[in-house]
């Protein structure tokens, strides 16, 4: 039994028409399935929930990255398996997964090809996330993306919002603790700690994280001068982070990020969520995903 999770209004829209055309395949092909459709913040995750509770085999998250996140929260700890079909904006989750990123393309790889396969999931203050959490450069470039996001798709809100940041970031001063052992209190242009590899539309900022290892990946990246970031965020998009002096990577399975010179605001798997301070650390093997 399929259940399959549709948020009409991911993507501006091209959700709604990638579920209604799936739907379609499923019924056509005599594929046993229900389509429920998603309604308000957190509804996904009540769907997903009542689904793995009656004991559904696997659930198809239809749309963005937040749909995913959503699904995933009703899903942790479950037999039930999580199915991301891409019909969002950035859509970067998946491709940690080596999941084709064409919507029908995936459907029909999960149809003919997928296995069930456990995937780590992290939590921060608590709530679970799948895809990457981090603040600085990232937050804001997500501010000017979001403005853009109800007229394009794909990379196209990101890279506005990169030019934007580029013109006025300014770094916060961030105390970092790792598994417990504080850092050096550093101005930091990037702060990501992945379970995933991809931030907005395809910028690879965590390239070694793996969604199995039973590991979050972290990347540190110094303050460097505005007028520099251009030729940086470049590199950044071919996947050229780790290579830069000012970059270092980590791996853990918890930290804590405080901001001494302004608010904490968070990138959680795409959207900003201010808070005092980020506790985050890893659950392994909690989810289950066709992959």
């Amino acid at each position: 039994m399929i259940t399959l999770l549709i948020n009409p209004i991911a993507g501006s829209g091209f959700a709604k028409k990638t579920g209604e055309a799936i739907d379609k395949i499923l019924t056509e092909r005599g594929i046993e399935h229900e389509t429920v459709w998603s309604k308000h913040p957190g509804h996904a995750t009540e769907l997903a929930r009542d689904a793995a509770q009656r004991g559904v085999e696997t659930v198809f998250s239809v749309g963005g990255d937040g749909t995913a996140l959503e699904t995933a929260r009703g899903l942790i700890h479950t037999a039930t398996a999580l199915a991301i079909v891409p019909a969002g904006t950035g859509d970067d989750f998946i491709k940690t997964l080596g999941v084709p990123r064409k919507p029908m393309q995936a459907m029909e790889y999960y149809l003919a090809k997928a296995e069930r396969k456990p995937v780590d999931t992290g939590l921060i203050n608590g709530q679970a996330f799948l895809n990457v959490v981090g603040t600085g450069f990232d937050v804001s470039v997500l501010d000017y993306a979001l403005k853009a996001k109800k007229y394009v798709r794909g990379l196209l809100p990101y890279l506005y919002g990169v030019i934007c940041t580029i013109l006025h970031f300014k770094a916060p001063v961030m105390e970092i603790e790792v598994d417990g052992k504080p850092l050096k209190e550093q101005k930091l242009l990037i702060c990501a700690a992945g379970n995933g590899r991809f931030i907005g539309g395809g910028m690879k900022v965590v390239p070694k994280a793996e969604a199995d290892d039973g590991l979050l990946d972290l990347t540190l990246m110094n303050m460097i001068p505005n007028w520099q970031m251009p030729v940086y965020a470049v590199r950044m998009l071919m996947g050229k982070i780790l290579n830069f002096k000012v970059t270092t990577r980590l791996t853990c399975s918890m930290l804590t990020i405080r901001v001494k010179n302004a608010a904490l605001r968070m990138n959680v798997d795409g959207e900003i969520i201010p808070m005092d301070e980020a506790h985050i650390r890893l659950e392994p093997s909690s989810l289950v995903m066709l992959r």
